[in-house]
Formats: structure tokens, C-alpha cells, sequence
């Protein structure tokens, strides 16, 4: 939990409650290698950090053709920022290359958060 703990402390400056909130209400989930984490034209409701394995987002084109945006690895964030604040379809599917273990909190859990702690300190 200190890597996800690591992760957040560079956008945000939590303090005790906060921590203890985050840690609250975060999902554990593992994936087999091949299972999608976020589906291209299908809303994106999590906010996905993966502790071990790795992933790759990518998106198909009008003629069917793959193309791979990025590869993200243990310690890292998956998300489809648009998608996610804004609630709408996202551009990429997030497919896992391996087996993965992940921690996640839902989109209304995210901005429950906000709303719950409005004065966090982001930098």
C-alpha cells in the first residue's frame, strides 16, 4: 500500500484522515493475462493503479488497425483522464499483458472523496 501511498503524494498532499479514507475504500482485483481493464467506447468508472504485472492501452481505427499508446507498469496509474472525469466513452481499451494485481477506487468513490475532503492540497 506505501507504493499507492508514494503514487498519490506527488499530485496531493493528504493528511491522516485522508490516508485512512483512500485506504477505506479501495478495491483489490487480480486479472489473468489478456483480461481488459477499460474497453474502448465503454465508459471508464475506475481509477486503476497496479501494484504488479503491467498492461497495455491501445486504440482500433476505422480500418480495424491496433495502435499502442503507452504500456504501464507496477506503480502506475491506468486511466482515461477525459473518460473519466467527464463520464464518457474512452478512446483506448487497457488490456493486461500478464497477470496483474490491481487496487481501484470507482468514479463516484473518487469524487466522493472530493467532495469529502474539498480542501486537500493539490500541487
Amino acid at each position: 500500500m506505501q507504493e499507492l501511498i508514494n503514487f498519490i503524494t506527488k499530485y496531493i498532499q493528504p493528511d491522516e484522515d485522508e490516508i485512512h479514507y483512500i485506504i477505506s475504500v479501495i478495491q483489490h482485483t487480480n486479472y489473468s493475462k489478456n483480461d481488459f481493464l477499460i474497453r474502448q467506447g465503454e465508459s471508464s468508472n475506475k481509477l486503476v493503479f497496479v501494484l504488479k504485472g503491467a498492461a497495455r492501452a491501445y486504440y482500433i481505427d476505422e480500418n480495424e488497425t491496433e495502435h499502442t499508446c503507452e504500456f504501464i507498469f507496477e506503480n502506475q496509474a491506468v486511466i482515461h483522464i477525459e473518460a473519466f472525469t467527464k463520464n464518457t466513452p474512452s478512446m483506448v481499451n487497457v488490456i493486461t499483458i500478464e497477470d496483474t494485481e490491481i487496487i481501484w477506487v470507482s468514479r463516484d468513490t473518487f469524487f466522493e472523496f472530493l467532495e469529502n475532503f474539498p480542501d486537500t492540497r493539490v500541487h
